[in-house]
């Protein structure tokens, strides 16, 4: 997410000297950049990267990629084994048949369409991680093709991750997102981080707790 190569570099040196196997570049979030400029700025840092590159390709950042940019950035630069596929549905889904054997493709934006993608070749989720034990679990059933589980999996836990997702990205969705994660693991998540807002209201905390706690007790 560094603004210029140069910080882009010395964050991959940073993953690299702590032990990454890999890496995922994420565009710069600002000052804003053009497809292009991200195109002629990953060449290099993928090159010197020194362990195999993925890049996210995601809506937010407005420099999505087309698929036949990711392809001919490839074939210069055969260290880019991955992509984190974050842009429409249908462009995930293409990307993920069509070059699916040359590319990992991995799933982020919560896995709220993990069993789409995934059923059309996609590899891999990031999981969210209010949610990791039941993803891990549908990245099984998918795994050994048990398509049946790994939707009502997905049908269990879209209650709660889409009220989550509602509240205004990114301080509301982090703070609602923390109170779940403490309901979970029993952790003491404290307050929300500056300059978000100090409090949930009490009905939307109140409506997320009822979601918790019908998903922890449904088998």
């Amino acid at each position: 997410m560094e603004p210029s190569p140069q910080a882009q570099a010395d964050l991959i040196r940073a993953a690299v000297d702590e032990g990454a196997d890999w890496i995922i570049l994420q565009p710069p979030l600002g000052p804003a950049i053009t497809p292009t400029n991200w195109l002629n700025m990953l060449p290099p840092l993928i090159e010197n990267a020194g362990v195999p590159v993925a890049i996210q390709n995601a809506d937010m950042a407005n420099v999505q990629l087309h698929n036949d940019d990711l392809v001919a950035l490839q074939r210069g630069c055969p260290a880019l084994i991955g992509v984190k596929a974050e842009t429409d549905s249908a462009s995930v889904a293409a990307f993920a048949t069509n070059h699916g054997k040359a590319f990992r493709v991995i799933i982020g934006n919560w896995g709220v369409e993990y069993p789409f993608f995934r059923s059309h070749g996609a590899h891999a989720l990031i999981p969210a991680p209010n949610f990791v034990a039941e993803q891990v679990a549908q990245d099984e059933a998918a795994t050994r093709g048990d398509w049946d589980q790994m939707d009502d999996i997905q049908q269990r836990i879209l209650p709660l991750m889409q009220f989550i997702r509602e509240r205004s990205a990114p301080e509301g969705q982090v703070q609602l997102g923390k109170a779940a994660y403490g309901w979970r693991t029993g952790y003491d998540t404290g307050h929300n981080r500056a300059p978000g807002p100090a409090t949930i209201d009490t009905s939307v905390l109140a409506h997320a707790r009822g979601l918790w706690d019908r998903l922890a007790t449904r088998p």
